[in-house]
């Protein structure tokens, strides 16, 4: 085994000759790997704040993320004094403190998206309102009319101090949160001013109910998952749009947001990727959306992420496999067909009627939202009633890992580079984008009862963080960790097997049997006996649910029995607690403070490490992120030796055998779903929420065919 500590210093000085990525290294480096901060003798954080162009929001990887020296509106410490923001009054110093950076990286809401929030403190030594001076110069200065809509940059960087006293910084952990402001709260004193501000990331726009509502009661329709978001003549993509152009109609804005639904493979999933070729304006034959207002900053940005100028549509060959899926009406499974169009019905050539155009297609359907429902919302529904839900919970569709492909919402917000629209709304136009991707998510979720699912090995040694806690002499990281134990919870599933609602037998009524082999019609998951192992955990799961989450948010068609179970796994999975859940409290890493995802910047994966990416930081847009967290528990103290007693049962030495312990059904792997930074007085920590994989402990194994479209009883093969 290679030393971790020794291979990842060695890292660092290459990195620090030339330049390399992470990735780049990655090969050398051993799972699990250290806090890179644990290298230096002591360390310390810089925290600053700078103002940025529209240019430098949109395109993050020619402008900050490669150097760009931006002007300074505060700093940590009273840093680069020269370099701050020119007002009336001269250039100010303000300091930054009690920074909170809070990021959802996991599944938590059934909307399948993520948020992060940003709280920090700026001190103002003995004067009032000159903070927000700078604050408005310095969105001037970057080309903005309004600072209260203006994008802001947090920046954290540290420095390490070596023991022979040289400081340096620390590779790989320069971090940064393109922010929007949202309140600022002042508390004044004979001492000065402090400034309590809240802000959230700036994709997180598309996500709030003034830019993800629907203005009002929408209808759909198509074939395909494209066609229905994206390129359809009444896609959501072209509706949406279209009701947004209304409000330049009247006179309300110069200039209409606009919204792209997208479909990205992985491959053009980082924001420094070639941007895909958009689709062909003059190869459309629908009447899809053409875009009336194109302007230069606009078209940059069409073209970086990969859709047409003129329609916003991705061509063919660049959309991902959750775009391409069908939606599966036909004659067995009815959706609801639109009409023909009668304007199609004269054929001007030959001068006669073509009623047949009339007649309505089986397998185009047509879906309805009621008004103030949200984008993220129509999009899971379209994709919950897809052919992909079918793929994903086919038995077999789990990988090596016990994952399968599910998806989730990455969205990102480019501000469109004019100020017409101040006089209207005070604010700058602005393109909201919503990536639908796969992401993958464990079966362990959905397991029947008292079975253990595959890939706990896998991931275990994927990992790549570990902490190692109470009683193993090996804690440098822990803080505090807790342990929510919740007896009561149960895994919910349908009542009635997914199979007696009211579309399946009016479905069954019509002599429309469905033939679908990946669906249990009898039951829930099917599991293993109860364990007898003192310290497995049993598992239990509750058949009283009558509703889903998902219900009663529009749609159409009949829904069959896949899409009953395809909802029941969203909800379990989406669910972000289990019946261990973790708390734990740990020393600042650089590798938790999520980078990758922050406003309009992704960062390309390390190929072959689950959670890695290549600029250090977690990688949390494609998969679950897994943790080891391990910690024992003396039986009592050894009266001979007067030391605690580590002997198990049958005087195993539990030293060498963990699972032998009292700790068995607690120790181990865990998925972490929400990280949350502390930097207060010179102490960086960090939070860490997440629950404890189901059933690593037990010795009975089961497959895929033991998760929710279970379609035959657990053996009790040992594992």
């Amino acid at each position: 085994m290679v030393d971790v500590v020794g291979a990842t210093t060695n890292l660092i000085g290459t990195a620090q000759t030339y330049g390399a990525s992470f990735g780049s290294l990655a090969s050398n480096l051993s799972l699990p790997a250290p806090n890179i901060l644990s290298n230096y003798a002591s360390y310390n954080y810089v925290i600053s704040l700078h103002p940025l162009t529209v240019t430098e929001l949109n395109f993050p990887d020619t402008t900050y993320k490669s150097g760009k020296v931006l002007p300074i509106i505060c700093k940590t410490a009273g840093a680069d004094p020269s370099n701050r923001i020119q007002t009336n009054f001269g250039k100010q110093d303000f300091f930054i403190n009690n920074l909170t950076f809070e990021s959802v990286i996991g599944y938590q809401t059934p909307k399948a998206t993520n948020v992060s929030v940003v709280q920090f403190d700026v001190y103002e030594p003995y004067s009032i309102g000159l903070f927000i001076h700078s604050l408005q110069k310095a969105a001037a200065d970057a080309g903005h009319g309004n600072w209260r809509d203006a994008p802001f940059l947090l920046s954290i960087e540290f420095r390490g101090n070596k023991e022979t006293g040289s400081i340096l910084k620390v590779p790989f952990s320069t971090r940064h949160i393109p922010i929007r402001l949202t309140t600022v709260k002042m508390n004044s004193t004979e001492q000065g001013t402090r400034y309590l501000i809240n802000a959230f990331a700036t994709q997180g726009m598309a996500l709030t109910t003034e830019h993800a509502n629907l203005r009002t009661d929408t209808v759909i329709k198509g074939k395909t998952v494209q066609e229905v978001l994206q390129t359809g003549e009444q896609s959501l993509q072209t509706v949406v749009n279209n009701k947004l152009q209304e409000y330049v109609k009247k006179k309300d804005v110069a200039v209409a947001d606009q919204i792209v639904i997208l479909f990205p493979k992985t491959d053009n999933l980082s924001s420094s990727s070639a941007p895909a070729a958009g689709g062909s304006s003059e190869a459309k034959t629908n009447k899809a959306y053409v875009n009336p207002q194109l302007t230069k900053s606009s078209a940059e940005v069409f073209q970086k992420i990969g859709v047409n100028a003129n329609t916003l549509q991705q061509s063919q060959g660049a959309v991902n496999e959750l775009g391409a899926q069908v939606l599966g009406f036909d004659q067995k499974r009815r959706g609801d067909p639109p009409p023909g169009n009668q304007a199609d019905t004269w054929d001007p050539t030959t001068k006669t009627w073509l009623r047949g155009k009339l007649i309505p297609d089986a397998s185009t359907g047509t879906f309805k939202f009621s008004q103030d429902m949200d984008i993220p919302t129509v999009i899971n529904q379209i994709l919950l009633n897809s052919s992909y839900a079918d793929a994903a919970l086919a038995p077999g569709a789990a990988d090596g890992n016990g994952m399968v492909k599910w998806w989730r919402i990455d969205t990102q917000t480019y501000y469109v580079d004019t100020k017409e629209n101040i006089p209207y709304t005070g604010t700058s136009p602005k393109i909201f984008v919503y990536r639908v991707v796969p992401f993958k998510v464990h079966l362990s979720k959905v397991a029947g009862p008292n079975i253990k699912m595959p890939g706990f090995d896998q991931l275990k040694a994927n990992a790549v963080k570990r902490y190692d806690y109470i009683f193993t002499g090996k804690n440098t990281e822990v803080l505090k960790f807790n342990i929510d134990f919740s007896l009561g919870f149960a895994n919910s599933y349908p009542a009635d097997g997914f199979r007696n609602s009211t579309d399946v037998a009016r479905k069954e009524a019509a002599g429309n049997v469905d033939d679908n082999k990946n669906v249990d019609k009898d039951a829930s998951p099917a599991g293993g006996t109860a364990p007898t192992r003192q310290g497995e955990q049993p598992t239990q799961q509750n058949l009283a649910n009558t509703g889903s989450s998902q219900d009663g948010k529009g749609g159409g068609g009949q829904e069959t029995e896949v899409q009953r179970m395809a909802k029941a796994f969203h909800d379990a999975i989406t669910n972000p607690y289990d019946m261990v859940v973790l708390d734990l409290d740990i020393l600042g890493d650089p590798f938790w403070i999520v980078n990758s995802g922050m406003g309009n910047y992704t960062s390309k994966s390390v190929e072959g490490v689950k959670d890695l990416n290549k600029d250090g930081s977690v990688d949390w847009q494609t998969s679950e992120v897994d943790v080891i967290v391990n910690f024992r528990s003396p039986i009592d103290i050894n009266q001979v030796t007067g030391m605690y007693d580590f002997k198990g049962p049958n005087h195993q030495d539990m030293t060498k055998d963990p699972k032998a312990g009292p700790a068995i059904g607690f120790t181990g792997l865990y998925c972490v779903n929400q990280v949350t930074n502390h930097f207060r007085n010179g102490q960086f920590s960090q939070n860490l929420k997440g629950y404890r994989r189901n059933g690593q402990e037990y010795k009975k194994q089961g497959s895929g065919q033991n998760a929710l479209n279970s379609k035959e009883p657990a053996g009790d093969k040992k594992g």
